[in-house]
C-alpha cells in the first residue's frame, strides 16, 4: 500500500512512518533498514488482515512441504523484491505492508507447481495472481511492490522446484540459493538508489 509524499530529500513530514519505505529516506538519510522493515508494517487493519490471511494460506503450502527455512528465505527475499519494485515504479510514495512478500509466495507456489507438472489454473494459484495483479492498479496500492515481489517469488520458486527435482542434497541447499538471490536483490536496491554505496564502483 502507498501514500503520496509531498516532499523529497528525506525531510520529515506528517504521516511518514519511521519504518515505511520511502526512496528519499534511503538516498538522503541512509535509512536502508526501511527496505526490510516496510514489509512488517501496515497502514490499517484491513490491509493487515488481508495480507495475513493469504500469508497463512500460502505459508502452510510452502512450509509444510519444504520447511520453515525455505519459507523464511522466500518471504524475506520477497520483502526485498517488493521494496525494489516500489523504489523503481513509485519512488515518490511511502510504501508499507507484507504484500510484496505475499506476492513472492504466490509466485513461488506457481512455479513450484509448474515444475512439478501441476496445472496452476486448476489449483487456483494462477487466478489468484491474476486477480491480485488487477487489484494492484487501484489507488493507494503499490503496483511496484506487488510486481517486484512476484518476479522474485517466481525466480525463487524455480530455484526450490529445480533443486527438489535434482535430489535431496540439492534441495537442502535451496534456502542458501534463495538467500543468495535475496542478497542480489538487496544489491540491486542499492544500485538503483545510490550505486556509490556498493563496494565496487560500477
Amino acid at each position: 500500500m502507498t501514500t503520496t509524499v509531498r516532499t523529497i530529500g528525506g525531510v520529515s513530514i506528517e504521516g511518514l512512518g519511521e519504518l515505511s519505505l520511502y526512496r528519499s529516506s534511503l538516498e538522503f538519510d541512509g535509512e536502508w533498514y526501511r527496505v526490510f522493515t516496510s514489509g512488517f508494517i501496515h497502514f490499517n487493519i484491513v490491509h493487515l488482515g488481508l495480507n495475513m490471511l493469504v500469508l497463512w494460506q500460502l505459508g502452510r503450502l510452502i512450509e509444510g512441504v519444504f520447511g520453515a527455512l525455505t519459507f523464511t528465505t522466500l518471504f524475506v527475499t520477497g520483502v526485498l523484491g517488493g521494496s525494489l519494485g516500489a523504489i523503481i515504479i513509485e519512488p515518490e510514495h511511502q510504501v508499507g505492508g507484507a504484500s510484496g512478500a505475499v506476492f513472492a509466495l504466490m509466485g513461488a507456489v506457481a512455479t513450484l507447481q509448474l515444475v512439478a507438472g501441476q496445472n496452476v489454473f486448476k489449483s487456483g494459484v494462477a487466478p489468484l495472481i491474476a486477480v491480485n495483479i488487477a487489484l494492484s492498479f487501484l489507488p493507494f496500492v503499490s503496483l511496484g511492490g506487488h510486481l517486484g515481489g512476484l518476479v522474485v517469488g517466481l525466480v525463487g520458486g524455480v530455484i526450490v522446484g529445480v533443486s527438489r527435482r535434482v535430489g535431496p542434497q540439492a534441495l537442502a541447499l535451496a534456502p542458501s540459493l534463495v538467500a543468495a538471490l535475496g542478497f542480489g536483490v538487496a544489491a540491486a536496491i542499492v544500485y538503483v538508489v545510490d550505486p556509490t554505496q556498493l563496494p565496487l564502483n560500477f
